[in-house]
């Protein structure tokens, strides 16, 4: 796995979880199955369009990265250290 994929893989992750973070409230708060279930199916179109979107990772290889960092704590480390680089990132200059 090399350093710009998994760069990538973190700016895509967090666009993922910003996604995820602002749909949560609006799928628990749902009335019915039906509505849960097409919010959850937005959702996930977002978080397709939110990898696709970030440059130089598919979302194949998200998926794969995603499930080798759940068995490799070493990958799982280097990840999260670059998700805290490129959260970094995305902060406004103080």
């Amino acid at each position: 796995m090399d350093e710009t994929k998994l760069k990538s893989f973190a700016v895509a992750f967090l666009e993922v979880t910003k996604v995820t973070e602002s749909y949560k409230p609006q799928i628990e708060a749902a009335g019915t199955t039906e509505d849960q279930q097409r919010l959850q199916q937005e959702a996930g179109e977002k978080m397709v369009e939110a990898v696709n979107n970030a440059d130089g990772i598919s979302v194949e290889e998200y998926n794969t990265i995603i499930q080798a960092a759940q068995t490799n704590p070493d990958l799982a480390q280097q990840i999260n250290g670059h998700i805290t680089e490129a959260a970094g990132a995305q902060q406004p200059a103080q």
